[in-house]
């Protein structure tokens, strides 16, 4: 999976994250436990070139958080349980994607590991940086690695506000898939009425996407053929 010429500098990488996180959502196992990432990344490391298993790694690293928001937000109401503690959600993230890496570099190097930058997330959340602290020394470009560690600073600093997706839209660079990726997170965990009305009715092709939710979730839930 090589650079697409139409595209800027990685935004087909983000792109493929962005088109895999309702992919992955439908056909994750359940329960979705914290060697799912790690086993997937296994079956999946071997069908992508080289320049294509750490944008996988990515896919599935925002797939599984996103899994574990819907099945476990209620249990996750204090940003000590979603980031800073040592087995909060996103230090089991760190570790797993630590392990993912160092199979993939048993072929080739990687040059910017997620794990650094989801650690450095980490930090800049318990230290209550600002959005533009972050982006200052994250960067937020279209690349993969840079553009999930924005999208869960963002939604980190307000995982129950949908400013924190207004914000991220904002931000130039890879923002228009940064703010979807984040707006996704947070209806993961805060559910559909966290969107304004407003907002969302105005959406183009509101009716068809609310359509196509509700036969991804039939699907997902295993009732057999979608009507």
């Amino acid at each position: 999976m090589g650079p697409d010429p139409e595209f800027p500098d990685g935004k087909a990488d983000t792109e493929f994250i962005s088109r895999c996180l309702p992919l992955a959502l439908v056909f994750a196992p359940d329960p979705c436990d914290d060697e799912a990432l790690l086993k997937a990344c296994k079956r999946v490391k071997e069908s992508f070139g080289a320049s294509g298993r750490d944008v996988v790694l990515s896919s599935f690293a925002i797939a599984w958080v996103a899994m574990e928001l819907i099945r476990n937000s209620s249990a996750m109401e204090s940003l000590d349980e979603l980031c800073v503690a040592d087995r909060s959600m996103m230090a089991r993230l760190v570790d797993l994607c630590r392990q993912v890496e160092s199979i993939i570099e048993k072929k080739e190097k990687i040059e910017d590991k997620l794990s650094l930058r989801l650690q450095h997330v980490r930090r800049k959340i318990d230290q209550d940086s600002s959005l533009e602290e972050f982006v200052g020394v994250n960067g937020n470009s279209w690349e993969h690695a840079e553009s999930v560690a924005l999208a869960l600073f963002c939604f980190l600093k307000g995982p129950d506000d949908f400013d924190s997706v207004m914000n991220a839209a904002t931000l130039g660079g890879g923002s228009p898939f940064v703010a979807g990726m984040v707006g996704a997170l947070c209806g993961c965990y805060s559910g559909l009425g966290s969107i304004p009305e407003t907002i969302s009715d105005s959406v183009e092709g509101h009716g068809s996407i609310m359509e196509l939710s509700r036969r991804m979730s039939v699907l997902a839930k295993g009732k057999g053929k979608i009507s």
